[in-house]
């Protein structure tokens, strides 16, 4: 004789093979996608070559740990605070050198300005500083600050293998202004 389930049981079944489904979807999104921006890996072989020569792209040193992720347009860079004090990027004064030598004022993430409404072209950009508390990381970009309406790229598209551009990096460590240079080469 089968037996006939009682009315509860169907729904009690139906809802937890719906929440299993939506539960298993959930933990395939996430596993699957990233949180934030997506950063696009460059299809060039890009490595550091000073302070000193690192395929990882990252430098450590007493004060800082940087990784960094370079695309055609914009150098993405993580820094972490190892200090006991606040640290402060100065955007004011961060500099990028471009495959010909040329310096550019940088914009960040935020792509702001301190003064109300557009700078004029070719103006400094004046960024207000980062400050990233004692143990703690900030997330962010350097894209050169194009001085003419044509676009600046930190390097070019083709014929690129052997090109180097330049990063210096102002920081204020525990009341005192240390610029970090980073340089880089594309590889391939």
């Amino acid at each position: 004789m089968i037996s006939n389930p009682s009315p509860g049981t169907y729904n009690n079944n139906m809802y937890s093979k719906i929440f299993l489904l939506g539960f298993s979807l959930f933990c395939l999104l996430c596993g699957c996608a990233t949180f934030g921006k997506k950063q696009q890996v460059t299809e060039h072989h890009i490595r550091l070559i000073k302070p000193f020569t690192s395929e990882e792209l990252r430098f450590e040193d007493e004060s800082i740990l940087i990784r960094f992720t370079p695309e055609r347009k914009k150098l993405y860079l993580t820094l972490w605070n190892k200090t006991q004090a606040p640290m402060k990027i100065l955007w004011d004064e961060v500099r990028f050198i471009d495959p010909e030598g040329q310096s550019h004022w940088v914009l960040n993430k935020q792509e702001t300005y301190r003064e109300v409404g557009m700078a004029a072209m070719g103006a400094h950009p004046l960024l207000d500083p980062s400050i990233i508390p004692p143990g703690t990381s900030h997330g962010d970009y350097a894209r050169p600050y194009p001085e003419t309406p044509q676009e600046v790229y930190i390097y070019p598209e083709k014929d690129a293998k052997g090109c180097r551009f330049t990063l210096s990096l102002p920081l204020e460590i525990n009341e005192r202004t240390k610029v970090y240079t980073f340089s880089f080469e594309v590889m391939d």
